[in-house]
């Protein structure tokens, strides 16, 4: 065997290490897009239980204002005035039950887009150099368009889980407060 030989055999056998790594790039980056995509929605599920707390919480304020209106009454003289040794304090209202929430709630989309990102590695628009020119390199270029969408997806997802993350915070502090 020539050195020109050897150097081929080289060249072969680490594009053919290139085109699988590539195509576990793609798989691990679409096992964290659907870790992701699930995680978003588990998120989405403990909003909605948060604010079914939430507004149950608002229904027993409401009612325990209405239930000491009710107390109230019922200790008047004659209905017309409360006797000064059957007066009781009133319950301090820690909260306003007619306050809105600030944020509104995002949905999750069905399916995220692989969409190329806007920039790449090399100037000519490739995200691998041309070494043998052959269908493993187009399959490993397709491979990293691939990862790159998926990633651009990910990020997405990343700034909807930090909102919704934030909108929770919010208001499980509100519920605190209550």
């Amino acid at each position: 065997m020539t050195e020109l030989e050897i150097l081929k055999l080289k060249a072969q056998k680490t594009t053919d290490e290139s085109l699988e790594s590539t195509n576990r790039m793609v798989k691990m980056t679409a096992e964290a897009k659907e870790s992701g995509i699930n995680s978003l929605g588990m998120l989405h599920e403990q909003g909605e239980q948060l604010d079914r707390i939430n507004t149950g919480m608002d229904h027993i304020q409401a009612d325990i204002n209405e239930a000491d209106r009710h107390i109230e009454n019922l200790n008047k003289c004659c209905g017309l005035f409360v006797c000064p040794w059957n007066r009781r304090k009133k319950t301090i209202k820690q909260f306003d039950v007619h306050v809105k929430p600030t944020e509104t709630r995002t949905t999750i989309p069905d399916r995220y887009n692989c969409e190329p990102p806007r920039q790449t590695t090399n100037g000519d628009g490739r995200y691998i150099q041309r070494i043998t020119n052959d269908a493993r390199e187009d399959a490993m270029e397709d491979n990293m368009r691939e990862v790159a969408g998926t990633l651009s997806d990910l990020k997405n997802i990343a700034s909807d889980m930090n909102r919704e993350i934030k909108r929770q915070n919010n208001l499980v502090d509100d519920i605190n407060r209550k």
